[in-house]
């Protein structure tokens, strides 16, 4: 009984290294094999099991690596798509406010002038909140408001939540502006628009949302510092 158990442990020891030298020979057809094994020895099923082993480990860590550098890449050329994305980003506004700007030359408005009058077509409001809702600086838009006090186009109110921080309302000037600039920058909306679709603009603008959050949630601080990776 002992000597037929060795002799079916040998069968089964040679068939299991048979198998995996096929297993090993597919293998070779990715990855050249070492020098130190041989075709011949593969197709003979003569390898001992250590060399399939070697074989194996050798064959699914160059698959691995393999792997891992196509993920890597990917990964790049999602950064550099980003990276082209946010560099588009200042050219296409200056280009726009140029456009703008030409647009509105007549009414003696300029692009940034006419933001500041439509948050005021609205309702009355301080520098300060007209400066969040666009996103610029109290001092810039201070600026803004003084041009369009000395255009007669606005005009300062008395806060009653703020003495200090008076209310800019659109003057009788201001709203006619409202009428004939909202006229204009439809105009070159819709060629600028023409054939983009408002599936791809609603893309984009969510697009720009979610960058706006991801920037907001970096730590500054800790980028000068240099502990983001």
């Amino acid at each position: 009984l002992l000597s037929r158990g060795a002799s079916v442990r040998r069968t089964c020891g040679s068939r299991l290294r048979s198998l995996l030298a096929g297993i090993v020979l597919r293998i070779e057809r990715v990855r050249h094999p070492p020098s130190s094994v041989s075709t011949e020895e593969i197709q003979a099923g003569q390898l001992p099991i250590t060399s399939i082993r070697r074989w194996c480990w050798s064959a699914w860590s160059a698959q691995f690596d393999k792997m891992l550098s196509q993920r890597h890449q990917r990964s790049m050329a999602d950064t550099r798509a980003l990276g082209d994305f946010l560099s588009a980003l200042p050219r296409t506004h200056d280009r726009i406010t140029t456009v703008m700007d030409t647009a509105l030359l007549e009414l003696g408005l300029t692009w940034a002038r006419w933001r500041v009058l439509r948050l005021l077509a609205d309702e009355a409001l301080p520098v300060p909140h007209i400066a969040r809702m666009l996103g610029l600086t109290r001092q810039a838009v201070q600026r803004i408001v003084n041009d369009l006090l000395q255009n007669g186009a606005v005009a300062r109110g008395p806060n009653p939540h703020h003495q200090r921080a008076a209310l800019i309302r659109l003057s009788q000037k201001g709203r006619e502006l409202v009428g004939e600039a909202t006229r204009r920058e439809n105009a070159v909306l819709q060629r600028i628009g023409k054939g983009i679709g408002d599936e791809h603009v609603k893309t984009a603008n969510q697009l720009l949302v979610d960058l706006h959050a991801r920037v907001g949630r970096i730590d500054i601080e800790a980028l000068i510092e240099g502990q983001i990776a």
